[in-house]
């Protein structure tokens, strides 16, 4: 192979090379992922909610995020498109970091729902399972869904939509430090309670608070 071709511009087009190219990226950054399974911790008791955050406040470098459904299929829209590829690239680098234990991410039966109704089974299948082998603090519906449902009203008195409300409620109730979203609506959102932001300002944001 000549020196020369691996330094050329690459164009993928159309939907199927998208689609292939988008299984490809996801899948390699999935199997970084350890061969064992982490079992989320499910908290439903208060006293547990609180021993857990103060455990948490004692680790002040690792901080708690929540990604929503968008977020996750990032990586399978099209990436022809500037702004979806560096979103790609961002939501992927965020991965990785999330896999090597430098974040903890958050996920709700919000993110079980709408992932159970993707209709691509590889998409479903992948990050169905980055959930299960990541998810560090888990809210669970029988335990969670009237405070999310009273909080996500207020919310969506907002003008934000009820799914994105629901899962800025699971954020927030979760104590997390940042929402994750590429929904440009849900962005303009403001709490003092989380901070909501895309994945490529999160990077910029984190950008030395990780470098011990």
């Amino acid at each position: 192979m000549a020196a020369s071709s691996i330094t050329k511009n690459f164009v993928i087009s159309g939907k199927e090379q998208v689609e292939a190219f988008a299984d490809v990226i996801e899948t390699a950054a999935n199997d970084k992922t350890p061969n064992h399974k982490v079992n989320a911790r499910v908290l439903t008791d208060q006293k547990d909610i609180a021993k857990f955050m103060q455990k948490s406040k004692n680790n002040p470098h690792k901080l708690r995020i929540y990604l929503d459904n968008c977020c996750f299929n990032r990586p399978y829209d099209d990436q022809s498109q500037l702004r979806i590829s560096l979103e790609t690239q961002a939501k992927l680098h965020i991965q990785g970091l999330i896999i090597s234990d430098q974040f903890e991410l958050t996920s709700s039966y919000m993110l079980d729902y709408e992932c159970s109704r993707n209709p691509y089974e590889i998409r479903r299948t992948t990050i169905r399972s980055f959930l299960d082998k990541n998810t560090v603090v888990y809210l669970d519906e029988a335990n969670y869904s009237m405070k999310v449902d009273e909080l996500a009203k207020e919310i969506t008195a907002t003008g934000v939509k009820s799914a994105d409300a629901i899962h800025t409620a699971c954020a927030i109730l979760a104590n997390c430090d940042y929402l994750l979203t590429t929904d440009d609506r849900l962005l303009k959102y403001k709490s003092e309670r989380i901070e909501i932001i895309d994945p490529i300002d999160f990077i910029k944001r984190i950008g030395g608070e990780n470098d011990d």
